[in-house]
């Protein structure tokens, strides 16, 4: 998986991988929010989802329904639609992971609600 592989290369500066905790937390059980971080860390060759401001936390699904494509790919399944991956994104806006935001398909993620190492992954990726 060139996400998994992408991940593992990339070192911090103590020689451990930074970005080790998303791969436990991705790969453990999939969870769609650490997926949407993954995806916007390390964009596959069409992008489906990008940051509107990474510092803020707010991200655009670009294509809703590729997105759901590279979604049912990632949990193994044959297909889904954006109106399930939507229930997903509509459980953490209740839960206080995601906010949504005035623009269509445009999330912010709640940093306070995340585990601190997931922050520190995203946040060294920018600096």
């Amino acid at each position: 998986n060139k996400i998994k592989d992408d991940l593992k290369n990339n070192k911090a500066s103590n020689g451990h991988s930074y970005q080790q905790c998303l791969i436990n937390y991705h790969f453990s059980r999939p969870l769609l929010w650490v997926f949407i971080i993954m995806q916007l860390l390390h964009p596959p060759i069409k992008k489906c989802i990008s940051w509107v401001d990474p510092f803020q936390g707010i991200f655009k699904i670009i294509d809703p329904i590729g997105f759901a494509k590279v979604w049912a790919q990632q949990k193994n399944r044959q297909t889904m639609k954006y109106e399930n991956l939507a229930r997903s994104l509509r459980s953490y806006t209740a839960n206080g992971i995601l906010q949504r935001q005035n623009e269509k398909f445009t999330f912010r993620f709640n940093y306070t609600k995340l585990p601190s190492k997931i922050t520190s992954c995203i946040f060294h990726h920018f600096n």
